[in-house]
């Protein structure tokens, strides 16, 4: 799937497929003005870093609720390739070029994922990327403009915990310093559980200072040049 995707109409579903995303347009919207009860943290795996040009490959999610992290049922989909990644970008994300050529068939695992999110609040570490490469999946894949509440994890720590944040860079870094293991780092699914456990201790921290609704958490982060994005496509 190239850039040119997200502009072409995508063909027609099957009816089965177009009845489960007619129910998910359906849910209620998140309500900012709400402590979200539950949320969804979302990592994804990627052919490169070129937001236009490069390939969704993998989506790992996890979700918390009241606060406790939900091991199952969790959301793993490795989407099925047209043309595998090259050799150096499979070294860093592990889905080898079998697992690619025969992975889930895209319009399947995406519907899958929006069923698994519902409308609840995401969570990621730096949401513009995982963000743009799911936005520009399900419009090319399924027609739909996807939008979500986001809260990005990667500026809502630093602001929670400042004294570290000038000696601490990127996610692995975060991770080390609370001591979180991120088994086996840059697989979508891993990478999602470990960011939620991250998320949970800042989430408790801005909680004793006051912010426990998503707007709280939105805007907080957003007095700092906007850097806590509103994913909507």
């Amino acid at each position: 799937m190239s850039w040119l995707d997200y502009f072409i109409r995508p063909r027609a579903l099957p009816p089965a497929l177009a009845a489960r995303i007619a129910a998910w347009q359906r849910l209620p919207a998140a309500d900012s003005a709400m402590a979200p009860r539950r949320w969804v943290v979302v990592d994804t795996e990627t052919s490169g870093l070129d937001m236009a040009r490069c390939n969704l490959i993998a989506i790992g999610a996890v979700a918390i609720e009241n606060d406790v992290i939900v091991v199952a049922p969790s959301f793993e989909a490795v989407l099925r390739q047209d043309s595998t990644s090259p050799r150096a970008n499979i070294e860093i994300h592990g889905v080898g070029a079998e697992a690619q050529a025969h992975g889930e068939e895209p319009a399947e695992a995406l519907v899958r994922f929006l069923e698994f999110v519902g409308k609840d609040a995401l969570i990621a570490y730096h949401v513009a990327f995982d963000a743009a490469f799911l936005r520009r999946a399900i419009k090319a894949r399924l027609g739909l403009r996807f939008t979500g509440e986001w809260v990005d994890i990667a500026v809502l720590a630093p602001l929670t915990y400042p004294d570290f944040a000038r000696s601490r860079r990127g996610l692995d870094g975060w991770l080390a310093r609370f001591g979180i293991e991120p088994g086996a780092r840059h697989n979508a699914l891993a990478d999602a559980y470990a960011t939620a456990q991250l998320f949970q201790i800042v989430a408790r921290r801005a909680a004793r200072d006051g912010r426990r609704r998503l707007c709280d958490l939105q805007s907080v982060a957003g007095e700092h040049a906007a850097n806590v994005w509103n994913a909507r496509g």
